[in-house]
């Protein structure tokens, strides 16, 4: 046992330089990006493939399945096995000279007080609705409204357009071929009188079965005045009523009182013209107004509509040629031949801005903002709006 003693001292700790490391910088994730991009290899344009939309949507199918049914039901299908008393009303508004123009003329107030109310529609309306929210219920209620005047435009196409077919196929065959029957077509709608020869809407024998048929040239007069109707879903939906929107309204409405008022032939044609025209338009329109909007025939509708404003135009040529002096003022061609060259300048600059023209943006925008010929269905797609 030895005196000496041992100091038990604690282990010492390694301990690391009292000088503390500067913090590592924080990584520059945007210089390691760019540096991956500048190393990797450039990419060519157009390399990178979109996904290719197809070119008939389900809008289109459903709209050329309506298309060729219209036609199917037009031409073999009588329809008054369907509609129960059509031929009933159809002889209660019977066209009849002397009577249905004289009825047409008086109605000239109703025709001024719904323009009245057409104007303040779209001034008024436009400026109550500016500081509030689009109506709720209007979309709601948009899908019948054009399946209605859809309803009625082919009723009137099968209609007008079967007796006319029926009268035109008649006077062909009295003839040795095609040209002398087209002249000798028009030669119909004038006969002898005691004043001298009279002017008639349609040619048809008042004993024809056919001959009722013809009314529905008297309800489409009247008709112009319920398209004021497609306006109003415009206003009350904030959408856009272009120029070319409400002038025409406006002019067809007035211009279908005159033509009645003359009883003048060139209004059985424009009546028919204008009812196909509406049958394929307002069936687009309301597969839009369901979300079923057709793509690939937007250009088929505005086409059409450019080519009825044309048809219009070689129709009022075609009856002033052979008139034959049926005591039809001369304002009414006057009228009819600016009204229809009128339109055809407007579709057709509507049909260049919107397929022909190189695609623009701020200024197209700008221009359609500023009501330009740009037209808006009620559903906001960008065709020309009831044309007619």
């Amino acid at each position: 046992r030895d005196d000496r003693r041992v100091l038990l001292l604690p282990p010492r700790r390694l301990t690391v330089a009292s000088a503390e490391m500067p913090p590592a910088p924080p990584m520059n994730t945007r210089s390691l990006s760019s540096k991956i991009r500048e190393d990797s290899p450039p990419v060519e344009k157009g390399s990178r493939k979109k996904a290719k939309k197809p070119i008939f949507n389900l809008g289109d199918i459903v709209f050329m399945a309506g298309c060729s049914a219209m036609i199917g039901v037009g031409c073999r299908v009588d329809l008054e096995d369907w509609i129960p008393g059509l031929q009933q009303m159809e002889e209660s508004l019977r066209l009849t000279k002397g009577v249905s123009d004289k009825a047409m003329y008086n109605a000239w107030p109703i025709f001024l007080g719904c323009t009245v109310a057409y104007v303040l529609l779209l001034t008024m309306g436009v400026r109550w609705m500016k500081d509030r929210k689009p109506l709720p219920w209007a979309k709601k209620i948009l899908p019948v409204w054009m399946l209605l005047i859809w309803a009625f435009s082919f009723l009137a196409l099968t209609r007008i357009g079967t007796a006319t077919y029926k009268y035109a196929a008649e006077i062909m065959k009295k003839n040795d071929n095609i040209f002398a029957g087209v002249s000798d077509f028009a030669y119909n709608y004038c006969v002898e009188s005691e004043g001298g020869f009279m002017a008639l809407l349609h040619p048809i024998p008042e004993n024809d079965y056919h001959a009722g048929k013809m009314s529905w040239v008297h309800l489409f007069c009247y008709s112009k005045l319920f398209e004021f109707v497609d306006t109003a879903f415009l206003v009350i939906t904030k959408k856009p009523v272009s120029r070319l929107h409400y002038v025409h309204h406006l002019i067809t409405s007035w211009y279908s009182w005159l033509n009645l008022v003359h009883f003048a032939a060139p209004g059985q044609f424009f009546a028919l013209l204008n009812a196909f025209v509406h049958s394929v338009m307002y069936l687009w329109y309301f597969l839009a107004t369901i979300k079923m909007k057709p793509g690939f025939f937007a250009i088929f509708v505005t086409a059409i509509q450019n080519i009825q404003m044309l048809l219009g135009v070689g129709v009022t040529v075609y009856f002033y040629a052979n008139r034959l002096h049926c005591n039809i003022p001369t304002h009414y061609w006057i009228i009819t031949m600016s009204m229809y060259l009128f339109y055809v300048y407007l579709f057709g600059n509507l049909f260049w801005e919107k397929y022909l023209q190189k695609p623009c943006k701020d200024q197209c925008k700008l221009n359609k903002g500023k009501g330009g010929v740009l037209s808006s269905n009620v559903n906001g797609n960008v065709i020309a709006s009831t044309a007619g």
